[in-house]
């Protein structure tokens, strides 16, 4: 499982456009995934879409409220998590074995 790290909080929530106002701790850029968790929501998503005061920005510094487009309900007090990149060693362990890996592992077995 990829470790996520705190970069802020829902403060509002539009519901008529998806888009959610989160107070940044940490700096955020458009392609990166995020975790969005709080008492009833539990959901990732990449950020496709970010706004400082209606300009589009690709990246986004602390302090910032930034306007996101979720792909699901928000509340006021949601946490948003950066998902923090996997290592290869995680990467590697959660690809599906080729062929020959499993010939091999059923030859040792006899």
């Amino acid at each position: 499982m990829s470790d996520k790290k705190f970069i802020g909080e829902i403060t509002h929530f539009f519901g008529d456009l998806s888009v959610a106002v989160v107070e940044l701790k940490d700096e955020v850029k458009k392609g990166d995934k995020i975790i969005i968790e709080g008492a009833t929501t539990s959901f990732e998503q990449k950020i496709d879409s970010m706004q400082i005061e209606r300009v589009d920005v690709k990246e986004a510094r602390r302090g910032e409220a930034i306007g996101l487009k979720v792909k699901s309900k928000v509340r006021p007090g949601d946490k948003v998590y950066l998902v923090l990149k996997e290592t290869k060693k995680e990467v590697k362990s959660m690809k599906k074995p080729s062929k020959k890996q499993v010939k091999k592992s059923t030859k040792k077995k006899k």
